[in-house]
């Protein structure tokens, strides 16, 4: 059973997840837009109170590679499944069935920072890198998360013949 589930983690590893560069440029726009949405909120635009999307795994572990969730130290490769125990990188975790990810903007009076933001992975508290406990510092997060929102660029599959 390990070997068929280190067998599904590695097609995703590779097809959508971080073992191909292109993997997060293609997740980038999901961050973009909720980028975009929370830069709004944090100026009090007129924004929705929820902003939903439903989409295929394979789109999800793409997002999930963009934000920087569930990296490994070594790449998941074919020859190295004994080392793999204790791995970032399980796609039956990561999104199995009904998976859902969602991102919460805090108005903060009584804080040292104005906004946060918590991330959740199928209704589980996500800790981000930089973040506390869970609980990122918006103006951080809006640094670290706008760079990828910058770099976003739909000619990443365009080859010149």
């Amino acid at each position: 059973m390990r070997v068929l589930e280190y067998e599904e983690d590695l097609f995703y590893y590779y097809n959508s997840g971080p073992g191909e560069q292109i993997n997060s440029q293609l997740g980038c726009y999901l961050i973009r837009d909720m980028v975009h949405h929370f830069t709004k909120l944090e100026v009090n635009g007129d924004e929705p109170k929820g902003v939903f999307y439903f989409t295929h795994s394979q789109m999800m572990t793409l997002f999930l590679t963009a934000m920087g969730v569930a990296q490994n130290p070594v790449p998941l490769t074919a020859t190295n499944f004994r080392d793999m125990d204790y791995r970032n990188w399980r796609i039956s975790q990561l999104v199995p069935f009904a998976a859902n990810f969602a991102a919460v903007f805090h108005r903060c009076n009584s804080s040292d920072a104005a906004f946060k933001v918590t991330f959740y992975l199928n209704e589980n508290p996500l800790t981000i890198e930089g973040c506390k406990n869970g609980v990122c510092d918006w103006v951080q997060l809006k640094k670290k998360l706008g760079a990828i929102a910058a770099n976003c660029n739909i000619e990443v599959c365009k080859k010149k013949l």
